[in-house]
């Protein structure tokens, strides 16, 4: 399969507002990266929350003390260079956990549960990408107005057993 881009989700999420962007800004690279890809798990008060904090020390120690059931520290710190890199690049892989793949592409645009599989739990994951008159490529997200835009689309499907994936299969267009 081929690689998805590196603008996949950052992009759209850096850019989701003016003012957040000017915040993150000031953010040093490594911090940014994990905004980027805890997003997911933050609510609009969380994020603002830590955005408001003024020094890695303090936005470090927050991100320590806030998350359920893990620590945001925890989700993001303790992953290997190679699945943050992985990660903000949006190329999801045979073997990354659920919450992996959120970081690398925030949650399905669908899901289905699959039973009769060798699993205790079986789902499927329905991606929908688009790529913009701009040549980015986005993971789509409900409401989103991009896809009038859009040049091609595609979806992938993730097969995802015990919280981990099995299989990742692309697909032109969406359903």
């Amino acid at each position: 399969m081929k690689k998805l881009a590196t603008a996949l989700f950052a992009a759209a999420l850096l850019v989701s507002s003016d003012a957040r962007a000017d915040k993150t800004k000031r953010l040093e690279p490594a911090e940014k990266d994990a905004f980027v890809a805890l997003r997911v798990f933050m609510g609009d008060k969380e994020e603002k929350e830590w955005l408001k904090l003024k020094t890695r020390s303090e936005r470090d120690e927050w991100l320590k003390k806030n998350g359920s059931p893990k620590s945001y520290w925890d989700i993001w710190y303790k992953l290997d260079a190679d699945t943050q890199k992985d990660i903000l690049a949006g190329d999801v892989k045979i073997g990354f956990t659920q919450e992996e793949v959120f970081l690398a592409w925030g949650e399905p645009a669908d899901r289905y549960r699959l039973p009769g599989r060798p699993a205790s739990w079986s789902e499927m994951f329905v991606y929908k990408f688009e790529e913009t008159t701009k040549g980015e490529t986005l993971v789509w997200v409900e409401g989103s107005n991009q896809t009038y835009k859009a040049l091609k689309t595609w979806q992938v499907r993730l097969t995802v057993d015990d919280s981990r994936v099995t299989s990742i299969e692309q697909k032109d267009g969406w359903e």
